[in-house]
């Protein structure tokens, strides 16, 4: 069985439409999302329509969770408040009870997969999986072999070889890894919609369970078309400078 996982596409449908035609050529047999459909970019209610009929599973990241009224914006960046205004402005009533009804968390017991926005030490906090000690938090509440989350927007994985060991961060650009017999994995696929690698290129993940490869695959997309539209919609010029940066 071969597993697709994307998240943080943040509004940017020029960037998932590029993915999806490659998922359509890859033909994973299950697509998971991990949250933060909504945010930065200027589409989000095409990418929640989107994803809404398409993807197998989606999770609520903290952007979806503030435009469906479930979280304060504690800490967010002025600029990044106005794309969620305008969201929420713009979402049917429907869709943002659709968002609303979205788990923190996914397990997946027959694929073996925990799929969650942030780290499970505390997923109603979202907060990120970026250090050894961070993800010794989050595999302490991982129950299933492979786990995956978002948030950081970098590609990568957390490897414990055993139970209590500290597990280990290694950076994945783009290409194939595989995951050892014996441990327990957590991968982030990367960002879609806003990469923060420093690859303005969108990332999203493919997991063979039989093989135990995975890949980060990238994808060109039209940049200067959905930084096009940030503009237009009004928001602030550095969402859209960054896409070009990836950061």
């Amino acid at each position: 069985m071969r597993l697709a996982f994307l998240g943080d596409i943040h509004g940017n449908l020029p960037a998932l439409e590029a993915v999806w035609a490659v998922l359509e050529e890859k033909s994973p047999d299950m697509i998971f999302v991990t949250g933060d459909l909504v945010g930065y970019g200027a589409d989000c209610r095409a990418c929640v329509d989107f994803l809404r009929d398409k993807a197998d599973f989606a999770c609520l990241g903290n952007h979806d969770a503030v435009v469906c009224g479930k979280m304060i914006p504690w800490g967010f960046r002025p600029e990044s408040l106005e794309p969620l205004e305008r969201c929420r402005e713009e979402l049917s009533s429907d869709a943002v009870g659709w968002l609303a009804s979205l788990p923190l968390v996914g397990v997946f017991p027959d694929v073996g997969w925990t799929v969650s926005h942030g780290s499970l030490a505390a997923p109603e906090q979202f907060p990120y999986v970026l250090s050894p000690l961070e993800a010794r938090a989050h595999f302490a509440k991982q129950k299933t072999p492979f786990g995956c989350v978002g948030h950081s927007h970098v590609p990568g994985l957390f490897f414990e070889p055993r139970r209590n060991d500290l597990p280990q961060w290694t950076q994945l650009l783009e290409g194939t890894f595989l995951v050892p017999p014996e441990g327990r994995l957590l991968l982030n696929p990367g960002s879609v919609g806003q990469p923060r690698d420093g690859d303005h290129r969108a990332s999203f993940a493919l997991f063979d369970q039989d093989t135990r490869e995975g890949e980060i695959v990238r994808v060109d997309y039209d940049i200067q078309e959905a930084a096009r539209r940030i503009e237009a919609a009004g928001f602030a010029r550095s969402l859209a400078d960054r896409l070009f940066l990836g950061i």
